[in-house]
């Protein structure tokens, strides 16, 4: 993960990239997220892909991350933005909302997103579900753990 385009003003902006450590050349999953307030408690986490993303594979360990994109280069997934709220404890939690956010990935009609953040890493959960309400990909007992480093 690497911040990208800093000098925006309309929220954070990362570069995201998931892959095996055996192949850590190839990310199964890339991925622009923007994050932003949208209510006096509220933020919310938009995502982003763009084409050709292999073509940017390692951009995560580069001095200025998809410099050469814009935001006019992304297509925003409708409906999988991540709604977060600060807790009492000072970490964030949140989800996306309901069926909205549209997969065809592995049989799935949907996919949900949970999230915590906290200051030493985040917690991401994520599934695919079919149309009877079925998980047919993601954990099943948790969420995956992402330590800071």
């Amino acid at each position: 993960m690497a911040r990208i385009w800093p000098d925006r003003t309309d929220g954070v902006w990362l570069y995201v990239e998931q892959a095996a450590a055996s192949s850590a050349d190839r990310p199964y999953r890339q991925r622009v997220y923007h994050v932003r307030r949208v209510g006096e408690d509220l933020f919310a986490s938009s995502v982003f892909t763009f084409t050709d993303p292999l073509d940017h594979a390692g951009a995560w360990q580069k001095e200025s991350p998809l410099a050469d994109l814009s935001v006019t280069d992304l297509e925003v997934r409708e409906g999988c933005s991540i709604y977060l709220k600060q807790r009492t404890d000072g970490m964030f939690e949140g989800s996306t909302l309901g069926r909205l956010c549209e997969s065809t990935l592995r049989g799935a009609s949907w996919a949900s997103s949970e999230v915590v953040i906290g200051p030493d890493g985040l917690v991401s959960w994520d599934r695919g579900w079919d149309d009877d309400g079925l998980q047919v990909w993601g954990a099943e007992k948790a969420g995956y753990r992402f330590d800071r480093n």
